[in-house]
């Protein structure tokens, strides 16, 4: 009985690193030589952290910025 659940769950362990293993290809990147980056002004405050030396919520600012391929 235990051989047979230990079987079980190697076999779902190994049939889950199988799929994982499958959505590797999914991954399409392509290199940059040179690169127009536009800054388009910062992004809302949405995140911020508890910073403990000045007891205090501080926010994370952060810049959205665009890259234009051949007019798109």
């Amino acid at each position: 009985m235990i051989k047979i659940k230990s079987k079980r769950i190697l076999a779902i362990i190994i049939l889950i690193l199988i799929l994982f293993s499958n959505f590797n290809n999914f991954i399409y990147a392509t290199e940059i030589k040179e690169a127009n980056i536009i800054d388009r002004g910062q992004c809302e405050f949405n995140l911020q952290y508890w910073n403990e030396q000045t007891g205090a919520w501080h926010y994370i600012i952060t810049h959205y910025a665009t890259y234009n391929e051949g007019g798109k």
